[in-house]
């Protein structure tokens, strides 16, 4: 590896890190002696970490005791931990809390997890299958043991899998000392339910938000405690998500019957994106599972306006309270939203085109352009202020990806959206990037993935109508956009999106992509007021120039988290190898803290994680 010298010019002291503040340098050392405690317990004949969870309990106050908790099991911060991104079990070599998490988690949580902690956020994805009985053991005698009442006003168990779901017995116990140990809980997320799970929830007396990922022994009953009229959830419940994959006991009158129940829900999802919509076995293909959120709602006004059930909709209407909605591969009817989602703000639609082809013909191939074409579609964009497409082309190869004709009708209709999110487009026709920010002037954040785009050509004349002043984040990840566009991207992204605060560009693949080079990635610089940047570089262009990358970072203002990719769509780079990218990477991360500069780096894990991850 060459060595290179920087120039005597630094960051400037605005941009270097500040001395760390007492408590800052008090919770790294706590959390030290922690890792280290747990690290010889797991092999020692005697425990310390009792002793150390008196010392611990006795020394700090909650509030700072919930602090080092969240930092001992990361599960939020994507920018300083990019590996969450990850959604399949997975152990991060790369953070050394990561590593801790995944081995010894258990004894984390035997030393910090006291009653009086409030929040309590752990992913079992980053958990050897190995500790996840002992884990929820550990949250569960916490709750139950202690002489008083919890304080936990949020408890997260995220990462269902079947691998999780032998848990489900000390889960049960757990929401039914939830029930009488925790009066505050507001937020609860489980891995798996069932039934007797939801029996206790129905009880818990400030819950409004329940997440579980998968569900066994599930069946209308369960939905009946919460919507029963002696329940608390029924007067309380705002979000509820439940992932039903088994429904043979699901008929979705009784979903409708229970909307009709409940008071407050906002938001309301069985995960029927994560279902298999066909079923392709040796004989022909068959339908798979039911679609059940938005064929409620279209089953529950048919009968309300035909008086089907006069005791479900005595009023001869249905409608619900929900603010958010996913629509997946259904032909979605505006009428029927803004009949009974009259609160509708976010809207996803999951189109997945497999019922429209033969066999099934569920429904015809031009359902999306024919609707996006009707009055009540432009009445119900009116109400949105968030909206996601998710087209066919992020489904399959070869399939709709909104051309040109549909998008020129579709974007003139979303001029109040705050959030854009688009999908599997431009498969055909690369979508024009300033059409959009044109039509949608309020916009605050836009996603692109899986997307083909244009921009002009020319920057001398700006069309000041296109320049989004609002744009807060931009993100354009698994990029479908030819070379030629990506050179003009950056160029683009300063001149019409000027207050970006956080900007992704990422390719699908490194080898697909080669990088932005150092021209192009100091105009980025430009972006005053730009904090988390996520780009490819060029491998190619600095394999043997790392110093320039630093020399171009001293010119961003306000960068606080970068996360980069090497991009190295050149044979001859192919062969280089991850370890040359990965001393490349160390290398940067020594020189901005030989200057001290405040920027936080990492690597994409999507993109380069199979150095850094194992399966």
């Amino acid at each position: 590896m060459p060595i290179w010298v920087i120039s005597a010019s630094m960051f400037p002291a605005h941009r270097r890190k500040s001395p760390e503040s007492l408590e800052a340098l008090a919770s790294n050392s706590v959390l030290g002696r922690i890792r280290s405690t747990v690290r010889s317990d797991r092999h020692a004949s005697t425990c310390r970490s009792a002793p150390l969870s008196e010392l611990i309990q006795r020394s700090l106050p909650a509030t700072i005791r919930t602090r080092l908790l969240t930092q001992a099991i990361p599960t939020q911060n994507e920018w300083q931990f990019p590996c969450l991104k990850k959604r399949e079990h997975t152990l991060c070599l790369h953070h050394r809390a990561c590593k801790s998490v995944y081995n010894y988690c258990d004894l984390i949580l035997n030393i910090l997890l006291q009653p009086d902690i409030t929040r309590v956020c752990l992913d079992l994805r980053r958990i050897a299958f190995t500790l996840h009985e002992s884990v929820v053991n550990w949250i569960h005698a916490s709750v139950a043991s202690s002489p008083r009442p919890s304080s936990l006003i949020c408890l997260q168990i995220q990462g269902g899998s079947p691998h999780s779901d032998h848990v489900l017995p000390i889960l049960n116990e757990l929401a039914s000392a939830l029930v009488a140990s925790a009066p505050q809980l507001r937020e609860l997320s489980l891995p798996v339910c069932s039934n007797l799970t939801l029996l206790h929830v129905s009880n818990m007396p400030k819950l409004t938000s329940l997440q579980a990922e998968r569900t066994k022994k599930l069946n209308r009953r369960g939905l009946w405690h919460l919507c029963h009229p002696d329940s608390i959830s029924k007067y309380q419940l705002e979000v509820l998500e439940l992932g039903v994959f088994k429904h043979e006991f699901f008929r979705k009158l009784d979903v409708a019957k229970f909307f009709t129940c409940m008071k407050r829900l906002k938001k309301f999802s069985l995960r029927d994106e994560e279902r298999n919509l066909v079923r392709a076995n040796q004989a022909s293909p068959s339908v798979g599972g039911k679609i059940l959120t938005y064929s409620v709602i279209k089953l529950g006004i048919v009968d309300a306006e035909s008086g089907k059930h006069p005791d479900l909709f005595p009023r001869g209407e249905f409608k619900c309270q929900l603010k958010e909605l996913k629509v997946v591969d259904r032909h979605l009817k505006p009428e029927y939203l803004l009949t009974a989602c009259p609160d509708l703000e976010k809207l996803t639609i999951d189109w997945q085109e497999d019922l429209a082809w033969a066999p099934f013909r569920v429904f015809s191939v031009d359902w999306f352009s024919q609707m996006i074409l009707s009055p009540s579609w432009r009445e119900l964009c009116l109400k949105l202020s968030d909206l996601e497409l998710v087209l066919p082309l992020a489904h399959g190869a070869e399939r709709y990806s909104l051309p040109l004709e549909d998008f020129s009708v579709l974007i003139q209709a979303l001029n109040g959206l705050k959030r854009l999110k688009i999908r599997g487009a431009g498969g055909q026709d690369p979508l024009p990037l300033s059409q959009i920010l044109q039509s949608c002037p309020d916009l605050e954040h836009l996603i692109l993935e899986r997307t083909s785009v244009t921009v002009p050509q020319d920057y001398e004349v700006i069309e000041n109508v296109s320049v989004c002043q609002n744009l807060r984040a931009f993100s354009f990840v698994e990029s479908l956009t030819s070379m030629a566009t990506s050179r003009r991207l950056t160029s683009f992204i300063l001149y019409y999106m000027p207050n970006l605060e956080r900007l992704e560009l990422q390719p699908e693949t490194t080898f697909s992509f080669s990088g932005l080079k150092p021209r192009e990635l100091e105009k980025l610089a430009g972006l005053l007021k730009l904090t988390r940047l996520s780009v490819a570089l060029s491998l190619k262009a600095y394999i043997m120039n790392l110093p320039e990358i630093i020399f171009i970072l001293r010119k961003f203002p306000q960068l606080r988290y970068l996360v980069i990719s090497w991009g190295k769509a050149h044979s001859v780079f192919n062969e280089i190898g991850n370890k040359r990218m990965n001393s490349m990477t160390n290398w940067l991360h020594s020189a901005l803290q030989s200057e001290n500069a405040n920027i936080h780096l990492e690597i994409d894990f999507l993109l380069h994680g199979n150095t850094l991850l194992t399966s």
